[in-house]
């Protein structure tokens, strides 16, 4: 935590703006939560191209929140069951092991429709969650620019 406030505090004294290092935090979070393993380092750095943004920040808050990643990966898979109206235990171990029996091409296509579904519930959630993160991180960022 005290590299990722020292990295904060040396782009505000190299002149980027604490509105930029906010937002590069801010979707750095949200983003390292996507629930599809493998996939936060690359759409992080889509980000910073896209919104201008520093990439040292955007993924050491990517990184920073990985441990959040695997506490939510279930809550947005069921969150994005409940949307579609599909079978949320289906990402039991056991569910998960009878479909793998199954064969590996069904295995593989419920797992990809289960995870379609959570990136779908991330979806609806993240620009919210970027919002109130942005505004909390812009202001704390602020107060440690002065």
């Amino acid at each position: 935590m005290q590299k990722i406030r020292d990295l904060m505090a040396a782009q505000l004294r190299a002149g980027l703006s604490p509105e930029r290092v906010a937002l590069a935090v801010a979707l750095g979070m949200v983003i390292g939560v996507f629930p599809v393993l493998g996939t936060t380092t690359m759409l992080c750095v889509i980000a910073a191209v896209v919104f201008r943004l520093n990439h040292a920040v955007i993924q050491a808050a990517n990184y920073m929140v990985y441990p959040v990643f695997f506490v939510l990966v279930i809550p947005f898979a069921r969150a994005g069951a409940w949307l579609f109206g599909t079978d949320a235990h289906a990402l039991t171990l056991a569910a998960m092991r009878a479909s793998y029996h199954r064969g590996y091409v069904v295995f593989a296509r419920q797992l990809g429709v289960q995870l379609y579904h959570a990136a779908v519930a991330w979806l609806l959630v993240a620009p919210i969650a970027v919002a109130l993160l942005w505004t909390v991180i812009r202001a704390l960022v602020a107060r440690r620019a002065r």
